[in-house]
């Protein structure tokens, strides 16, 4: 699984639009509201089972703090059940999920405001994967 397959997902999900205002692999000066994805690595694979551990940094950059937030419960909302629990077997692209959490609760972390005094939240996702 890549970081454009999860900005495809997160495309698809209304979250925005792919080099408008949904980026993967860097964090672009321009435009101030916007989402990026970014590869964080994950876990070592298990050795007995098919299954994969990525992580991914999701960034989300707005003008105001409650603009910024508003848009990290949106991302967040994609990766939870009706219950509000992690989402669990469902498919990114081609990839089969068994699990989506996040590694921080609540699901979003704010970070702060850029030297552009733009407010900036991450969701940093664990994924568990079929390989």
């Amino acid at each position: 699984m890549t970081a454009k397959d999860l900005v495809d997902f997160l495309e698809t999900g209304g979250i925005g639009t792919y080099e408008t205002d949904l980026f993967y692999s860097f964090l672009p000066p321009e435009p101030a509201a916007l989402v990026c994805v970014l590869p964080s690595g994950g876990y070592p694979p298990d050795l007995y089972l098919p299954i994969a551990d990525p992580t991914f940094q999701i960034c989300i950059r707005a003008e105001t703090y409650d603009d910024a937030e508003a848009q990290a419960a949106a991302v967040a909302a994609l990766f939870r059940d009706a219950l509000d629990r992690p989402k669990t077997n469902f498919t990114i692209g081609t990839t089969y999920v068994y699990l989506a959490q996040f590694l921080q609760e609540p699901t979003t972390a704010y970070i702060g405001y850029n030297t552009n005094g733009r407010a900036e939240f991450s969701c940093n996702l664990h994924l568990k994967i079929r390989i």
